[in-house]
Formats: C-alpha cells, structure tokens, sequence
C-alpha cells in the first residue's frame, strides 16, 4: 500500500469539509430563492388542501361570467382578469389530474424563476416585478400571485429561453404586449420540495450548491474516504427505489441556448445532432424534444409514431421509465439490434428463422462498419439497375429500353413497377415483356442476394478502398467473405431424428457451424440500407416501416450504415435527433472521430448543434482529470464543471489482497452511513470484473452484486461490472479497477474507454491499480505521487 493511500484511510472525515463563507451577494441569492419557494410551496399546499375541499369552480366561473355582464365598464376589467386567472387554475387542475401527481409537483413545483422589471407600451415602468416559474406543469394560485408556466406550451417561456439578465424585451405574449427588462434569470434545482443548487448571473456561470448538512456552498469537500456523494448522481431512474428523491428528467432543458431551442422544437428541422461532454444533459434535452413535438402535434407525433433506439438495455430500461414522466406513452424503446433485425423480419418474412449473433470476426465487422460500404452499396444497386437495360432491350426492343431509361431517377423496385403501370395502361405488354418485368422485379426485390453477393465480392470491396485510398487487409476480406458464406447457408434439419442421433461420433452436433441462418447488427443495417434504396424507403410487398420521429442516444457508436439508416427511416422531412459524444466512444472501427467526419454521410442538412457546455453530472475534480485523460483526444471546446466535489483518489496495492480488503472496508462503511448510495466497480473486463466480485463477496461487502448482462438492477447498493456495461449510467461513487499499464496503455482506445469511465462519477471518483503492474501512462504524475488531485493538473 502506498503512503498516499495509508494517509487516505487515517484522516478524519470531519476535518475534510470545509463550508465557504457566503458573500452578501451569494446570501442575499440564497434568501431570495428559498423566500420564493417557500411562497410557492405554500400556495401549491393551498390550492391542494382546495381541490380536497370539492370546491366547484365551474360554479364561480359562472357566477363571474354573469357579474362581468352587469357589472359597469370600469369594472369589468378586474372581474375578467379574475375570471382568466380561475380559468388558468382549472386548467392546472385537469392537467394534474389526467398526467402528473400531487407527489411530483410538491417534490419538484419548477426548474427556473425569471424576474423582469415591466414597463408600459411607452416605455416607462410600472413599478412592478413580476416572477414567472417555469416547469413541467403549469401552476397558478387562485390568487394570481404565483405563476408556475408549463415550459413546452407558454408563450411566456419564451422569455426564459431567449433572455439574459439585463435584456429588454417587447413582446407579444398571447393577447397583450409586455415589455420589461430582465432583472434576475435563475436555474434551480429542487429535490424533495427543497432547494438543492443555484445557477444565477448575467452569464448564468455562478453556481450555489447545498451540502448534504444543509449548508451552502461555493467550495470542495475532500475525500478521505467515500462520503458524502449520497444521491448526488440524477440517473439512472428506478421507480421502486425507496427513498430515492427522483420524480422524472432532471430539467435541464432549462439551460438550452436560443440557437439549440428553435432548431429541437421545429417540426421539419431534419437531423439534428445534440453533441455536448459528458453529463451535459443530451439524452435528457434529446427526450424533452419527444415530449415537446408530441406537446404541440399529438397526432402526428404520437408515441405510437416516435422511435428511440439506446444503446443497450440499461439505458432501454432507463428510457421506457422516463418517458412517462413526460407524459409519453407508448413509444417504442429499442436497441439498434433488436429495431432493425425485428424490422429485416417484417420486411422480409423469409428471414424469420435467423437469428442475432456478436460474434463477428474484427476484421469483417471493421469493413461492415466502414463509411465506404455506404457507397458500395449505393455503387452495387445502381449496377442491378444497369444490368436490367440489356434484359428489357431483348425483350422489348428500343422503345422499351427508352421507357426504362427515363425513369432511371426512381428507386430501382419503384422504377420497375411504373414501368409496369405504363404497360399496362398503355396496353402495349406482351408476353415477353411481361416475363421480363416480372424477373426484373423478383430479383430486385431480393435484398439478401443482395447482401450475399456484395460483401462477398471480395474483388469490388478491394478495389474501391483502395480507389479512395483507404486501407484494407487480405486478411479481414477473407474473414468477410468466409462469414457471409456461412451466414447465408441454410442450416440443415434434423428435427425427425431422436436427440441421440442429432451428434456425430464425435459428440458433436451433426450442425456444426454456429453461423448459419445467423446475423449481426451491422448484416442488419446493410439489409435495410439496401431495401431503402432498392424501394426508396424501408417498403416491401409485406409493408412499410416509418416513423414521424427517431432519437437515437449514444449515436457515437453506431456505423454510418445504421445511422443512415435509421435517418431515413423516418416519413420525409421527418425530425431526427442524434445525441451523443465522440469522446465517449467504446466502439473504434466505425471509420470516424467526430461528428464533423460525420456529416460526410449523414443527409444533406444535418444541423451540429453548438455543444452543451455545462457538465451537471460530475464535478470539476473529476472532469478536471476526464479531459487529461483524452490528452489531444480532447475536444476543442471544454465544458463549465457544475459544481465542486471531492478530490480523485488514486489508490495502489502491490498485494492485491490488501487492496480488494481496504475496499471491502470502505464500502461497508459507505453503506452503513449512506445507504441509498449508489456505486459501481468497474473492471476492465468481464473476467476482471467477475473475480473481483468474488473476492469483494468473500470479504462479506454489503449490498454487492455482478452485473455482466446488462442487468443492472438499478437501486442502492454496489454494481461489480466492466467498462463497457456502464456506457450512459451514473452513479454516487465510481472505484475504476485496473487501472494499470496493461488494461490501460497509452493508446487512443484506453484513453477514451477510461474516460468513459471516469465521467460515470457523480460525486467522486477512485482509481485503483492492484498487484505488481506499473500505474496507467495516462494518469498524471501529480495523482500517483500525491494519492489524490483536486487542483489543476500541471504540465
């Protein structure tokens, strides 16, 4: 054990949290949100205590609609505010009523509070501050005082989006103009009816945190040990965790720019990419932009009409738990791999006997995966195309060739069947001609022959990378050609044999390939990118698959295939949403970097948002060592840490026994003092993982469970897993394993993959090397040799 980690465990906890001195200014911001909340809380206790009353207020709508009619004129203005504002309270009420609980709304009323100093039409003010809130449902006091505005349908929120402090605006709000200047903008965020943190300033980059002692603070607090993280990280959701503080989304969509609001809540803004660091809120803005098309469209974008596609089941379970909370229900929650081979079924029945494998050799799925396949699969249906100009010139002579040639701009199948059409209305198909369109259309529609015939083709594939002066190797066209072979055999049958004649006298079974009638996801995306451009769109003569929306979370790792695919899977000019960070990448062999390299492939219009800038997630210790970890790998532009959190630890123990008890220790002692925290172990691999899960059971740790599948339960307690499981999750305490110069050499993938890792941390973050290896060359030298870092890495 080294001395920086013996020092670690001897410290006192107590002395390691130190509670900055508020400035009047930071007071005077505390004072001010939490008079807010409470005048909120109160008027929501209120209105609630009325509705249990059964107070009728279709009754005194009545009664003010027949006052208005009587009353003099001078009067009638106060009685018709009176009567808007009972109106807006009813509405709040159905609202509840039919979509959101009592609970959520007392838990967290709001995300936001805008000020503004009004002014009349002519410029001069009123002497009046209005406050107008902003969150998930609307809520207005019967009184009129408190204005809490859903922030998908109020003309007000546009104030909120596009203001900052010290702006003036005029604008048409509803029925009336209202002009004023922006006094305070503020983003909060409230958990269990009380205020948790603070974003406030011109430029919205000052941040008041409430420590779990109910302190607030701008400072750090140390970690001597695993402590005080309790609840800190937002996701993932579980509804059944007792305890827990979660309701739904965070509300970060209340930190969108301007720029970023217009382009997710246009209905025809084609594909947009939300590209941000770690923790800065894209899959929650991504899921929001569901929720607001569906807001002001519900037909058209019905769940039933709208696509997610995660990148595992984790993250699946984690959507389908949260859609609800945005009033979505119904939308189907995929994998990449199960929507596209469950649609490759539907499109084409034959299919149904296959089944999903990932075990592809690494040099086929790198060509599978390659942009160029893209465009020799374009390249390859085009030469279908052509062939079929010398099949309709025997046939039908010049006249026919000329017919087929001047719609050569359709998708080939359509291409066919217009062809036909005008046969048949012009009358003029004979026998010969007939056969020929029907042979031209059975093989058209044979996308697997198709397939089959490219990725086989080992000549063609050689030739156009290296055309394009792209590399490949022998070696990987062999692995492709020899796996496309065995994945397009059909599988022999024995189902009319007694099991013990199944096995050869070897005591093997007689089927011995385990490829036949198999496919991975990247046979999948080739198979639908080939019906697209074969039928115009995913169509078959067994029905057509679109969708009027498509989100795809951590798009980063799928190929250019799939997400090509899944972009024009949508009905046209359809909105598509793609999340993702390419510093965050696990998957290396899908031929781009960024999401520039990207735009390469993706439609004509694709819309790069401007990147999410403020990390929510992790704090500035663990994103201060997340960015040297991707050395040159780094994006050029860097994220605002939300919030101060403990230093990073850096433990190491020659005696892997030693070490595995130190942490066996620490961890029942986090779960003593906090037991609804979350923390995961990550290894760097499923054999790494599964071992130290023995160890850390053997040493009686609490809470302890092993998650290799994908299965994370998603409660209090300690995940033992791998790097690549935990992609999207977050958690209170991350223990990153490993962490050596053989699990982490100084390449680009460990450089990421440790990345990912480190940025699952909420609160805080230790990184442990057990046994006799050397640390990871991407650690800096100030952490090894001081056991832990808080402060800017130097050099």
């Amino acid at each position: 054990m080294t001395m920086s980690a013996q020092s670690k465990s001897d410290a006192n906890p107590s002395q390691s949290h130190t509670i900055d001195i508020l400035s009047i200014e930071q007071d005077g911001v505390v004072t001010a949100e939490e008079s807010a909340l409470k005048n909120v809380m109160e008027a929501l206790h209120n209105e609630l205590q009325y509705q249990d009353d059964h107070l009728d207020l279709d009754e005194d709508l009545l009664e003010l609609r027949d006052q208005i009619q009587e009353a003099r004129s001078e009067d009638q203005a106060a009685l018709i505010e009176h009567m808007n504002r009972l109106a807006a309270l009813q509405n709040t009420r159905s609202q509840r009523e039919s979509a959101a609980s009592d609970e959520e709304l007392i838990d967290s009323p709001y995300f936001a509070r805008l000020v503004y100093s009004e002014e009349t039409e002519e410029g001069e003010a009123t002497g009046r501050e209005p406050a107008v809130y902003i969150g998930k449902r609307s809520f207005f006091s019967k009184n009129g005082r408190i204005k809490v505005i859903d922030w998908r349908s109020s003309p007000m929120r546009k104030l909120y989006y596009t203001m900052r402090e010290g702006d003036y605006f005029y604008e048409q709000l509803g029925a009336r103009m209202v002009s004023g200047t922006v006094k305070y903008r503020r983003t909060l965020t409230i958990k269990e009816s009380q205020l948790q943190r603070i974003q406030y300033g011109v430029k919205g980059d000052h941040f008041l945190q409430k420590t779990n002692r109910g302190a607030w603070r701008e400072g750090a607090t140390s970690i001597a040990r695993l402590e005080g993280g309790e609840r800190s990280a937002d996701r993932p959701l579980q509804e059944s965790f007792k305890g827990s503080h979660h309701g739904g989304l965070p509300d970060i969509t209340a930190l969108i720019d301007p720029e970023q609001f217009n382009l997710i809540t246009q209905e025809r803004s084609g594909v947009v990419i939300i590209q941000g660091g770690a923790g800065t809120g894209k899959t929650t803005i991504a899921l929001h932009r569901i929720a607001y098309l569906h807001f002001h469209n519900p037909k058209r974008f019905a769940p039933k009409n709208c696509l997610v596609i995660a990148p595992g089941e984790a993250l699946k379970r984690y959507v389908e738990r949260s859609l609800p909370s945005l009033d979505l229900h119904g939308v189907e929650v995929h994998t990449f791999s199960q929507w596209s081979f469950n649609t490759l079924k539907r499109l084409d029945p034959s299919l149904k006997r296959h089944k999903m494998h990932d075990d592809t050799p690494p040099g086929a799925s790198r060509i599978k995966r390659h942009p160029l396949i893209l465009k020799l699969i374009e390249t390859r249906v085009q030469e279908e195309g052509r062939k079929l100009d010398a099949l309709f010139e025997r046939a039908g002579g010049k006249k026919l060739l000329g017919e087929w040639v001047k719609r050569r701009s359709l998708p080939l199948v359509k291409r066919i069947l217009k062809l036909r059409d005008h046969l048949r209305m012009t009358n003029s198909g004979s026998a010969t001609i007939n056969k020929a369109v029907k042979v031209a259309l059975e093989q058209s529609k044979d996308i697997f022959s198709t397939w089959v015939d490219l990725l086989t083709d080992s000549d063609f594939i050689e030739s156009e990378f290296n055309k394009r002066q792209q590399l490949i190797y022998q070696w990987e066209l062999k692995q492709l050609k020899w796996i496309t072979r065995e994945q397009s055999t059909k599988k022999e049958r024995f189902d009319d044999l007694d099991a013990d004649y199944q096995v050869g006298v070897d005591h093997k079974a007689l089927e011995s390939s385990p490829f036949r009638e198999q496919l991975d996801a990247d046979d999948c995306a080739i198979l639908l990118r080939i019906s697209q451009l074969k039928w115009g769109r995913l169509t078959s003569d067994h029905g057509t698959i679109s969708h009027e929306h498509i989100m795809v979370d951590e798009a980063q790792d799928l190929s250019p295939v799939a997400l090509r695919v899944l972009c024009d899977a949508t009905s046209p000019h359809a909105p598509v949403t793609l999340a993702g960070d390419t510093a965050q990448r696990i998957v290396f062999d899908n031929g781009y970097k960024n999401w520039k390299d990207a735009l390469k492939f993706l439609p004509n219009g694709t819309n790069l948002l401007p990147p999410l800038l403020v990390s929510y997630r992790s704090t500035r210790q663990v994103m201060n060592l997340a960015r040297y970890l991707l050395g040159d790998l780094v994006h050029d532009w860097n994220s605002r840490d939300f919030r101060e959190g403990a230093p990073v630890g850096y433990l190491r123990y020659e005696e892997r026994g030693e070490g595995v008890a130190f942490l066996s220790d620490a961890l029942t002692r986090l779960m003593q003092l906090e037991p609804y925290s979350t923390v995961a172990i990550v290894a760097r691999t499923k054999e790494s993982a599964q071992e130290h899960y023995e160890a850390l059971k053997q040493a009686e740790t609490p809470k302890l469970r092993l998650v290799i599948k994908q299965d994370f339960p998603f409660t209090a307690g300690i995940d033992v897993t791998e790097v690549k499981q935990v992609k999207g999750l977050e958690y209170d305490y991350i223990v990153a394993l490993d962490v050596d110069s053989i699990n982490y050499p100084n390449k680009e993938e460990s450089r990421h993959l440790l990345h990912v890792v480190a940025t699952r941390a909420a609160h805080q973050l230790w990184l442990v090397t057990l046994g006799e290896a050397s640390p990871s060359p991407l650690l800096p030298k100030q952490l090894i040799e001081e056991g832990e870092l808080d402060t800017e890495i130097e050099g």
